[in-house]
């Protein structure tokens, strides 16, 4: 249910769960905790941020009595769950240090390629852009591409990898929506400022990365069997191209092309 964002179900489903680990295993172990992170995501998918928060906390209360080797995955993501919360909370600083600590652990296990690093860059990237911290936020979208991108290492945000390099399609359509909407924010930021063509330049970088976006979909949708599947897909980025179409209208707004 989780996986299909049916997330009042996956929420019942996961108290039945915890209810039985609990009659089974006690009440600190690995499932249980596994079931508060859960529940903790869960809560988070549904707004709920204070109780999102307090799942995962009982989950790393769980894990720091259990397991004694700090730079476990289960470590790794719990971190990275926490720094999403945090993030929703606004609490900037505590946000930053969880998505450090999971990037710590994540790279210290995996190197420097891996599709839980891109998604911590990939969060990390998000923070920045919520606070406009924008050069930031690009820094950490290309660190984001990297880790998901074999042989990828270009830093310049104007830069893609090839569409068929990646670990993870969904990982990198999802940074790679995120690369869009900062380009064409940053634009935004430097039109107000009155300096329309360096605003112009991230425009046009975006209605890039947008047609990159597309590729990555058209990738995604062929590898569908069922039609059930592409048509959830369809829904699922519907909102990509509505956004590239405004900026495309934006731009010729500006430049008569």
């Amino acid at each position: 249910h989780y996986s299909m964002e049916k997330y009042q179900e996956a929420q019942i489903e996961t108290e039945q769960t915890l209810d039985l680990q609990n009659k089974i295993y006690g009440h600190r172990n690995i499932p249980v905790a596994k079931s508060f992170n859960l529940k903790g995501n869960i809560f988070e998918k549904l707004s709920e941020t204070e109780k999102s928060k307090q799942y995962l906390d009982s989950a790393l209360v769980i894990y720091t009595s259990i397991v004694n080797d700090k730079d476990h995955p289960l470590y790794g993501k719990l971190f990275n769950d926490i720094g999403i919360v945090e993030q929703k909370k606004e609490v900037i600083s505590s946000s930053i240090d969880s998505y450090a600590e999971s990037l710590r652990i994540f790279e210290k296990l995996y190197g420097s390629i891996h599709p839980d690093i891109s998604v911590g860059y990939t969060n990390v990237a998000s923070l920045y852009r919520d606070i406009k911290s924008y050069p930031k936020a690009f820094k950490n979208i290309q660190k984001a591409m990297m880790a998901n991108c074999i042989n990828f290492t270009d830093t310049s945000i104007f830069v893609n990898p090839e569409s068929n390099i990646a670990l993870s399609d969904f990982l990198l359509l999802k940074t790679s929506v995120l690369k869009c909407k900062t380009l064409q924010e940053w634009g935004d930021s430097l039109n107000k400022k009155g300096d329309e063509n360096q605003s112009l330049k991230y425009y046009k970088a975006a209605i890039d990365n947008y047609f990159f976006c597309l590729k990555i979909i058209n990738r995604l949708r062929n590898s569908y069997v069922s039609e059930e599947s592409k048509i959830y897909l369809t829904e699922k980025v519907a909102f990509i191209y509505e956004d590239g179409i405004s900026i495309c209208r934006l731009i010729n707004k500006k430049t008569n092309d």
